[in-house]
């Protein structure tokens, strides 16, 4: 019971824009979002990539609650749990992970089978399945591009979390997968010349950076958008 009651608590941290809609940091998300919707006046960004230099910088938790930010306001929304090494959306959750994005890759599921409504609105999750010891060929596959087009046609938007940019090369081989990218920097954390090497990778990949998005270590959250 007292683990129960643990994983409950921990589940509402996480989930503040759920929990605490009236908040300044749901209120900071829904500013967050709107600035995205808008930051383009010829192009809708429907499939978003989230990345970060490194892990414990708040990337999935912020990649959730955008999401549910999203679905809040009344878009059907896909969180994706890419990082198929250090897989955390099935915990943050408390889902099982017996079937995922890597079943699907390796087809062995479709993706209506292996999606999960998270009960927050219009927000479904695909968690990343079973891991692989060579994930990057299968997130570089024909495979996850048609994952990804499919999930457009069943969803409005579409949010990838990925693993750390630069711990790993799996984030990299996503960015053209997505029309825009989120920079997601843990302010006393995220050191500034991985923010500046991030920055030139993602140049280099011909990544469209939309926005860096400021985590703070009091829980609020501002962005920048291009």
């Amino acid at each position: 019971m007292f683990k129960q009651r643990r994983e409950n608590a921990e589940k509402k941290r996480g989930l503040v824009v759920y929990n605490h809609q009236d908040s300044i940091i749901s209120e900071q998300f829904r500013r967050v979002y709107t600035n995205l919707k808008y930051c383009s006046v010829d192009r809708v960004h429907r499939s978003i990539l989230i990345v970060s230099p490194e892990s414990k910088e708040g990337r999935s938790t912020v990649t959730i609650n955008l999401g549910a930010t999203i679905a809040q306001l009344g878009e059907k929304v896909l969180v994706v749990d890419a990082d198929l090494r250090r897989p955390s959306m099935h915990h943050l959750f408390k889902m099982d992970n017996n079937d995922g994005l890597t079943n699907i890759l390796l087809g062995y599921q479709t993706l209506k089978e292996s999606v999960k409504p998270t009960g927050l609105y219009t927000l479904d999750v695909l968690t990343s399945g079973p891991i692989l010891v060579n994930p990057v060929k299968l997130l570089g596959s024909s495979e996850m591009k048609e994952l990804k087009e499919e999930a457009l046609n069943l969803y409005d938007v579409v949010l990838i979390d990925t693993p750390p940019f630069l711990e790993v090369t799996d984030a990299n081989i996503l960015t053209s997968l997505c029309s825009g990218v989120i920079f997601v920097i843990k302010q006393g954390k995220t050191k500034a010349e991985n923010v500046t090497e991030v920055k030139r990778l993602l140049d280099m990949s011909g990544a469209n950076i939309i926005g860096s998005l400021l985590n703070s270590k009091k829980g609020k959250v501002s962005a920048t958008v291009r």
